[in-house]
Protein backbone atom coordinates (compact mmCIF):
# COMPACT_ATOMS: atom_id res chain seq x y z
CA UNK A 1 0.00 0.00 0.00
CA UNK A 2 1.35 3.56 -0.82
CA UNK A 3 0.68 5.28 2.97
CA UNK A 4 2.56 1.66 3.84
CA UNK A 5 5.82 2.46 1.55
CA UNK A 6 5.89 6.21 1.64
CA UNK A 7 6.22 5.28 6.07
CA UNK A 8 8.70 2.83 5.63
CA UNK A 9 10.73 5.07 3.54
CA UNK A 10 10.53 8.09 6.32
CA UNK A 11 8.56 10.36 3.98
CA UNK A 12 5.79 9.97 6.14
CA UNK A 13 6.42 10.45 10.25
CA UNK A 14 4.42 8.68 13.02
CA UNK A 15 3.27 11.91 14.03
CA UNK A 16 1.89 12.26 10.62
CA UNK A 17 0.59 8.74 10.32
CA UNK A 18 -1.35 10.05 13.43
CA UNK A 19 -3.31 12.80 12.05
CA UNK A 20 -3.92 10.45 9.19
CA UNK A 21 -5.29 7.49 11.59
CA UNK A 22 -7.15 10.70 13.53
CA UNK A 23 -8.94 12.88 11.19
CA UNK A 24 -8.96 10.45 7.81
CA UNK A 25 -10.81 6.92 8.69
CA UNK A 26 -11.83 6.67 4.90
CA UNK A 27 -7.89 5.94 4.26
CA UNK A 28 -7.13 4.16 7.45
CA UNK A 29 -10.19 1.72 6.77
CA UNK A 30 -8.25 0.88 3.90
CA UNK A 31 -5.38 -0.41 6.23
CA UNK A 32 -5.69 -3.61 7.98
CA UNK A 33 -5.96 -4.44 11.86
CA UNK A 34 -2.55 -5.87 11.86
CA UNK A 35 -0.81 -2.54 10.62
CA UNK A 36 -3.31 0.04 12.70
CA UNK A 37 -1.88 -2.19 15.88
CA UNK A 38 1.55 -2.09 14.35
CA UNK A 39 0.94 1.93 14.19
CA UNK A 40 0.12 2.69 17.60
CA UNK A 41 2.73 0.59 18.67
CA UNK A 42 5.13 2.46 16.96
CA UNK A 43 3.62 5.75 18.20
CA UNK A 44 4.26 4.30 21.14
CA UNK A 45 7.64 3.32 20.93
CA UNK A 46 8.51 7.14 19.60
CA UNK A 47 7.02 8.24 21.98
CA UNK A 48 8.90 6.24 25.34
CA UNK A 49 11.85 7.10 22.99
CA UNK A 50 11.46 10.91 23.47
CA UNK A 51 11.23 10.35 26.88
CA UNK A 52 14.62 8.25 27.08
CA UNK A 53 16.93 11.65 27.11
CA UNK A 54 14.31 13.35 29.55
CA UNK A 55 13.56 10.77 32.55
CA UNK A 56 15.72 7.29 31.60
CA UNK A 57 18.47 7.05 34.58
CA UNK A 58 21.96 6.29 33.81
CA UNK A 59 23.53 3.29 32.55
CA UNK A 60 24.88 2.53 35.51
CA UNK A 61 21.66 2.33 37.46
CA UNK A 62 19.67 0.30 34.47
CA UNK A 63 22.07 -2.53 34.49
CA UNK A 64 21.71 -2.49 38.48
CA UNK A 65 18.12 -2.63 38.16
CA UNK A 66 17.68 -4.58 34.34
CA UNK A 67 16.58 -7.75 35.97
CA UNK A 68 13.87 -8.46 38.09
CA UNK A 69 13.71 -10.40 41.00
CA UNK A 70 11.93 -10.92 44.27
CA UNK A 71 11.93 -9.29 47.42
CA UNK A 72 14.24 -10.33 50.08
CA UNK A 73 11.51 -8.96 53.02
CA UNK A 74 7.93 -9.19 53.30
CA UNK A 75 7.56 -6.50 51.97
CA UNK A 76 11.36 -4.91 50.58
CA UNK A 77 10.45 -1.75 48.44
CA UNK A 78 12.14 -2.28 45.55
CA UNK A 79 11.28 1.50 44.32
CA UNK A 80 14.05 2.58 41.58
CA UNK A 81 14.44 4.70 39.01
CA UNK A 82 14.41 2.39 36.37
CA UNK A 83 11.28 -0.01 37.26
CA UNK A 84 10.05 3.49 37.95
CA UNK A 85 10.45 4.61 34.12
CA UNK A 86 9.30 1.42 33.06
CA UNK A 87 6.07 1.24 34.09
CA UNK A 88 5.20 5.31 33.35
CA UNK A 89 6.87 4.97 29.83
CA UNK A 90 5.85 1.00 29.11
CA UNK A 91 8.62 -0.84 26.80
CA UNK A 92 8.86 -4.31 26.03
CA UNK A 93 11.73 -6.22 27.88
CA UNK A 94 13.85 -6.52 24.07
CA UNK A 95 12.57 -2.77 23.47
CA UNK A 96 14.14 -1.37 26.75
CA UNK A 97 17.28 -3.84 26.67
CA UNK A 98 17.47 -2.33 23.28
CA UNK A 99 16.96 1.36 24.50
CA UNK A 100 19.93 0.92 27.27
CA UNK A 101 22.17 -0.76 24.85
CA UNK A 102 22.17 -4.61 25.70
CA UNK A 103 21.50 -6.08 22.55
CA UNK A 104 21.95 -10.06 23.43
CA UNK A 105 18.81 -10.83 25.56
CA UNK A 106 19.22 -14.29 25.48
CA UNK A 107 22.74 -13.93 27.55
CA UNK A 108 21.19 -11.12 29.37
CA UNK A 109 18.36 -12.93 30.36
CA UNK A 110 14.74 -10.86 30.98
CA UNK A 111 14.84 -7.18 31.23
CA UNK A 112 11.89 -5.26 33.84
CA UNK A 113 8.95 -4.81 31.88
CA UNK A 114 5.15 -3.47 33.11
CA UNK A 115 3.69 -4.79 29.44
CA UNK A 116 2.20 -7.97 31.21
CA UNK A 117 -0.97 -10.18 30.79
CA UNK A 118 -2.77 -11.82 33.28
CA UNK A 119 -2.00 -8.76 35.88
CA UNK A 120 -4.45 -8.13 38.46
CA UNK A 121 -5.50 -4.66 39.26
CA UNK A 122 -7.38 -2.98 42.16
CA UNK A 123 -8.65 0.34 43.07
CA UNK A 124 -9.20 1.63 46.52
CA UNK A 125 -11.15 3.87 47.82
CA UNK A 126 -8.91 6.74 47.95
CA UNK A 127 -8.04 6.32 44.38
CA UNK A 128 -4.70 4.19 44.93
CA UNK A 129 -4.32 1.99 42.01
CA UNK A 130 -2.66 -1.21 42.83
CA UNK A 131 -1.61 -4.10 40.26
CA UNK A 132 -0.36 -7.19 41.26
CA UNK A 133 1.72 -9.55 39.47
CA UNK A 134 1.19 -10.26 35.74
CA UNK A 135 3.38 -12.45 32.96
CA UNK A 136 5.80 -10.73 29.99
CA UNK A 137 5.99 -12.79 26.88
CA UNK A 138 5.52 -15.91 26.29
CA UNK A 139 7.54 -18.88 27.53
CA UNK A 140 9.61 -19.28 24.81
CA UNK A 141 10.49 -16.10 24.56
CA UNK A 142 14.13 -14.65 26.45
CA UNK A 143 12.17 -11.96 28.79
CA UNK A 144 9.40 -14.09 29.71
CA UNK A 145 8.83 -13.45 33.62
CA UNK A 146 6.03 -14.36 35.59
CA UNK A 147 6.31 -10.73 38.65
CA UNK A 148 5.42 -11.45 42.31
CA UNK A 149 5.44 -7.66 42.76
CA UNK A 150 2.87 -5.40 43.61
CA UNK A 151 2.94 -1.68 42.10
CA UNK A 152 1.08 0.67 44.07
CA UNK A 153 0.43 4.29 42.03
CA UNK A 154 -0.88 7.22 44.18
CA UNK A 155 -1.44 10.29 41.31
CA UNK A 156 2.36 11.03 39.97
CA UNK A 157 3.84 8.33 43.03
CA UNK A 158 5.07 5.01 41.90
CA UNK A 159 6.03 2.29 44.47
CA UNK A 160 6.64 -1.31 43.88
CA UNK A 161 7.49 -3.66 46.39
CA UNK A 162 8.71 -7.37 45.91
CA UNK A 163 7.88 -10.69 48.56
CA UNK A 164 9.94 -14.00 48.74
CA UNK A 165 8.87 -16.33 46.68
CA UNK A 166 8.09 -18.64 49.59
CA UNK A 167 5.57 -15.94 50.94
CA UNK A 168 4.01 -14.81 46.90
CA UNK A 169 5.29 -17.19 44.20
CA UNK A 170 5.39 -15.30 40.73
CA UNK A 171 1.21 -14.39 40.01
CA UNK A 172 -0.39 -14.17 36.92
CA UNK A 173 -4.27 -14.22 36.00
CA UNK A 174 -5.22 -14.12 39.44
CA UNK A 175 -8.17 -12.41 40.56
CA UNK A 176 -7.93 -9.78 43.58
CA UNK A 177 -10.77 -8.36 45.44
CA UNK A 178 -10.76 -5.34 48.16
CA UNK A 179 -12.61 -6.01 51.13
CA UNK A 180 -11.97 -3.79 53.69
CA UNK A 181 -8.54 -2.75 53.82
CA UNK A 182 -7.47 -6.05 52.70
CA UNK A 183 -6.76 -7.41 49.01
CA UNK A 184 -7.98 -11.27 48.72
CA UNK A 185 -5.76 -12.85 45.89
CA UNK A 186 -7.09 -16.01 44.79
CA UNK A 187 -5.39 -18.35 41.91
CA UNK A 188 -3.03 -18.27 39.54
CA UNK A 189 -1.09 -20.08 36.55
CA UNK A 190 2.41 -19.75 36.97
CA UNK A 191 5.14 -21.36 35.35
CA UNK A 192 4.37 -24.65 33.87
CA UNK A 193 6.29 -26.72 36.04
CA UNK A 194 4.80 -25.29 39.01
CA UNK A 195 1.39 -26.10 37.92
CA UNK A 196 -0.74 -28.76 39.57
CA UNK A 197 -3.72 -30.26 41.31
CA UNK A 198 -3.00 -28.54 44.74
CA UNK A 199 -5.80 -26.89 46.73
CA UNK A 200 -6.35 -23.02 45.38
CA UNK A 201 -4.13 -20.94 46.35
CA UNK A 202 -5.17 -17.53 48.40
CA UNK A 203 -3.14 -14.49 49.74
CA UNK A 204 -4.14 -11.75 51.46
CA UNK A 205 -2.57 -8.11 51.21
CA UNK A 206 -2.68 -5.67 53.90
CA UNK A 207 -2.67 -1.82 51.97
CA UNK A 208 -2.24 -0.67 55.06
CA UNK A 209 1.79 -2.02 54.92
CA UNK A 210 1.62 -4.06 52.10
CA UNK A 211 2.66 -7.41 53.69
CA UNK A 212 1.38 -10.92 52.10
CA UNK A 213 -0.27 -13.42 54.21
CA UNK A 214 -1.39 -17.11 53.08
CA UNK A 215 -4.93 -17.97 53.52
CA UNK A 216 -4.80 -21.98 55.29
CA UNK A 217 -8.37 -22.64 53.70
CA UNK A 218 -10.33 -26.06 53.81
CA UNK A 219 -13.28 -27.48 51.95
CA UNK A 220 -13.52 -28.52 48.16
CA UNK A 221 -11.53 -25.71 46.16
CA UNK A 222 -11.76 -24.80 42.90
CA UNK A 223 -7.79 -26.59 42.91
CA UNK A 224 -5.14 -24.49 40.89
CA UNK A 225 -7.60 -22.21 38.84
CA UNK A 226 -7.30 -19.18 36.81
CA UNK A 227 -8.28 -16.45 34.43
CA UNK A 228 -11.85 -16.59 36.35
CA UNK A 229 -14.38 -14.14 37.98
CA UNK A 230 -14.74 -13.33 41.56
CA UNK A 231 -17.39 -11.55 43.18
CA UNK A 232 -18.29 -10.22 47.04
CA UNK A 233 -21.17 -10.89 48.29
CA UNK A 234 -23.71 -7.89 49.73
CA UNK A 235 -22.02 -8.27 53.28
CA UNK A 236 -18.69 -8.49 52.50
CA UNK A 237 -18.70 -11.91 54.10
CA UNK A 238 -17.76 -14.67 51.05
CA UNK A 239 -16.65 -14.52 47.22
CA UNK A 240 -17.96 -15.88 44.51
CA UNK A 241 -15.42 -17.79 42.31
CA UNK A 242 -16.89 -18.78 38.53
CA UNK A 243 -15.62 -19.37 34.64
CA UNK A 244 -11.66 -18.82 34.69
CA UNK A 245 -9.59 -22.58 33.91
CA UNK A 246 -8.73 -25.18 35.85
CA UNK A 247 -5.24 -26.97 35.64
CA UNK A 248 -6.03 -30.86 35.86
CA UNK A 249 -4.37 -34.24 35.67
CA UNK A 250 -6.13 -36.26 32.52
CA UNK A 251 -6.64 -39.83 32.08
CA UNK A 252 -4.63 -41.09 29.17
CA UNK A 253 -3.44 -37.43 28.11
CA UNK A 254 -1.09 -35.02 29.18
CA UNK A 255 -1.68 -32.66 32.44
CA UNK A 256 -3.64 -29.66 30.99
CA UNK A 257 -6.57 -27.09 31.75
CA UNK A 258 -9.94 -27.79 31.47
CA UNK A 259 -12.96 -25.06 31.53
CA UNK A 260 -14.59 -24.52 35.16
CA UNK A 261 -18.20 -24.83 34.68
CA UNK A 262 -18.85 -24.96 38.40
CA UNK A 263 -19.33 -22.34 40.93
CA UNK A 264 -17.47 -22.21 44.43
CA UNK A 265 -18.05 -20.02 47.43
CA UNK A 266 -15.77 -18.98 49.94
CA UNK A 267 -16.46 -18.22 53.45
CA UNK A 268 -14.03 -15.15 54.74
CA UNK A 269 -14.55 -15.62 58.29
CA UNK A 270 -13.69 -19.21 58.81
CA UNK A 271 -11.86 -19.88 55.77
CA UNK A 272 -14.19 -22.98 54.32
CA UNK A 273 -14.83 -23.73 50.59
CA UNK A 274 -18.22 -24.80 49.36
CA UNK A 275 -19.19 -25.93 45.78
CA UNK A 276 -21.84 -26.08 43.27
CA UNK A 277 -21.58 -28.77 40.52
CA UNK A 278 -22.06 -27.85 36.88
CA UNK A 279 -19.86 -30.73 35.73
CA UNK A 280 -22.59 -32.37 34.08
CA UNK A 281 -23.16 -29.18 32.37
CA UNK A 282 -19.45 -29.21 30.30
CA UNK A 283 -17.94 -31.82 28.51
CA UNK A 284 -14.27 -31.72 26.65
CA UNK A 285 -12.88 -33.41 24.19
CA UNK A 286 -9.49 -33.78 22.35
CA UNK A 287 -9.25 -34.49 18.85
CA UNK A 288 -6.87 -37.04 17.87
CA UNK A 289 -5.64 -37.66 14.10
CA UNK A 290 -4.24 -34.37 13.63
CA UNK A 291 -0.61 -33.81 12.01
CA UNK A 292 1.78 -31.92 13.90
CA UNK A 293 1.26 -28.76 11.14
CA UNK A 294 -1.04 -25.77 12.04
CA UNK A 295 -4.33 -25.92 10.45
CA UNK A 296 -5.56 -22.52 9.21
CA UNK A 297 -8.03 -20.90 11.30
CA UNK A 298 -10.19 -20.00 8.12
CA UNK A 299 -13.73 -22.21 8.33
CA UNK A 300 -14.94 -21.49 4.98
CA UNK A 301 -17.16 -25.32 3.81
CA UNK A 302 -20.27 -24.27 1.52
CA UNK A 303 -23.02 -26.14 3.30
CA UNK A 304 -23.76 -27.63 -0.28
CA UNK A 305 -20.67 -30.15 0.01
CA UNK A 306 -22.53 -31.24 3.65
CA UNK A 307 -24.19 -34.59 3.66
CA UNK A 308 -28.11 -33.46 4.38
CA UNK A 309 -27.98 -36.02 7.52
CA UNK A 310 -25.86 -33.85 9.09
CA UNK A 311 -26.95 -32.57 12.33
CA UNK A 312 -25.14 -29.17 11.72
CA UNK A 313 -25.36 -28.35 8.02
CA UNK A 314 -27.98 -25.47 8.79
CA UNK A 315 -26.53 -23.84 11.72
CA UNK A 316 -24.32 -21.63 11.01
CA UNK A 317 -20.91 -21.28 12.87
CA UNK A 318 -19.18 -18.39 14.35
CA UNK A 319 -15.53 -17.76 15.17
CA UNK A 320 -14.82 -16.59 18.79
CA UNK A 321 -11.24 -18.25 19.49
CA UNK A 322 -12.26 -20.95 17.93
CA UNK A 323 -15.52 -22.79 15.89
CA UNK A 324 -18.42 -22.41 17.44
CA UNK A 325 -22.22 -23.67 17.19
CA UNK A 326 -25.30 -23.01 18.83
CA UNK A 327 -27.47 -25.85 18.85
CA UNK A 328 -31.20 -26.45 20.42
CA UNK A 329 -31.58 -28.58 23.13
CA UNK A 330 -35.25 -29.94 22.63
CA UNK A 331 -37.30 -29.05 19.55
CA UNK A 332 -39.06 -26.43 21.41
CA UNK A 333 -35.81 -24.55 21.54
CA UNK A 334 -35.75 -23.11 24.82
CA UNK A 335 -32.68 -24.24 25.78
CA UNK A 336 -29.25 -23.82 23.75
CA UNK A 337 -26.18 -25.68 24.12
CA UNK A 338 -23.14 -24.50 23.08
CA UNK A 339 -20.26 -26.57 20.95
CA UNK A 340 -16.72 -24.85 20.34
CA UNK A 341 -13.96 -26.15 18.57
CA UNK A 342 -10.67 -24.42 20.56
CA UNK A 343 -7.19 -23.76 19.07
CA UNK A 344 -7.74 -24.39 15.56
CA UNK A 345 -4.25 -25.55 15.45
CA UNK A 346 -2.49 -28.68 17.49
CA UNK A 347 -4.15 -30.31 19.90
CA UNK A 348 -7.56 -29.39 19.15
CA UNK A 349 -10.37 -29.14 22.20
CA UNK A 350 -13.83 -29.55 21.26
CA UNK A 351 -16.30 -28.26 24.36
CA UNK A 352 -19.55 -28.80 25.35
CA UNK A 353 -21.72 -26.70 27.15
CA UNK A 354 -25.36 -26.56 28.45
CA UNK A 355 -27.97 -28.76 29.26
CA UNK A 356 -26.17 -31.98 27.95
CA UNK A 357 -28.43 -33.83 29.87
CA UNK A 358 -31.66 -32.86 28.28
CA UNK A 359 -30.44 -32.80 25.00
CA UNK A 360 -29.71 -36.33 25.01
CA UNK A 361 -33.48 -36.77 25.73
CA UNK A 362 -34.30 -36.03 22.42
CA UNK A 363 -31.35 -36.08 19.95
CA UNK A 364 -28.42 -38.46 19.76
CA UNK A 365 -25.11 -36.92 21.20
CA UNK A 366 -22.77 -39.47 19.44
CA UNK A 367 -23.97 -38.50 16.16
CA UNK A 368 -23.79 -34.54 16.87
CA UNK A 369 -20.19 -35.32 17.39
CA UNK A 370 -19.33 -37.77 14.55
CA UNK A 371 -21.21 -34.81 12.33
CA UNK A 372 -18.66 -32.23 14.01
CA UNK A 373 -15.53 -34.23 13.10
CA UNK A 374 -17.13 -34.51 9.99
CA UNK A 375 -17.26 -30.65 9.38
CA UNK A 376 -13.67 -30.22 10.20
CA UNK A 377 -12.70 -33.36 8.26
CA UNK A 378 -14.47 -32.13 4.71
CA UNK A 379 -13.03 -28.36 5.77
CA UNK A 380 -9.42 -29.07 6.54
CA UNK A 381 -9.09 -31.71 3.91
CA UNK A 382 -7.99 -34.30 6.76
CA UNK A 383 -8.74 -37.56 8.78
CA UNK A 384 -10.13 -39.97 10.13
CA UNK A 385 -9.97 -37.89 13.34
CA UNK A 386 -11.54 -39.09 16.36
CA UNK A 387 -12.20 -37.70 19.98
CA UNK A 388 -10.48 -38.64 23.13
CA UNK A 389 -12.70 -37.71 26.63
CA UNK A 390 -10.76 -35.48 28.73
CA UNK A 391 -11.76 -36.36 31.67
CA UNK A 392 -9.94 -36.07 34.89
CA UNK A 393 -8.27 -38.39 36.93
CA UNK A 394 -9.69 -39.11 40.43
CA UNK A 395 -7.90 -38.33 43.63
CA UNK A 396 -7.33 -40.64 46.07
CA UNK A 397 -7.70 -39.02 49.68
Amino acid sequence: MLLVNMYSHGILTVDMMTILFMTTPDIMAEMSNEWTNNLRKRKLDHERLQSLSKEAPDRQTFLQWRSPRPGRSNPENLTNQFWVYAIRHGGSSWGLSQDFGVLDEFQAGPCFSFQRYGQAKVILEDGRRVLIGGAHEDFYDPGFWIYNDVVVIEDDKVTIYGYPLKTFPPTDYASATLVGNEIWIIGNLGYREHRDEAPTKVFILNTNDWSIRVAECHGNSPGSIWSHCAELSSDGKQLLISSGECHCKLVGLPDQSLINPSLYVLNLENFSWTMFSRESKCREWQVSGISERMLSRSFDLNPDTIPNSNMLKNLLPFLQGGLQFRIPCDPDEDDFLTLTVQDLGHPVKVRLQGEIENFEKFYDLQKLLNDLLELIELNYGIGPLKLVPMERQKVVN
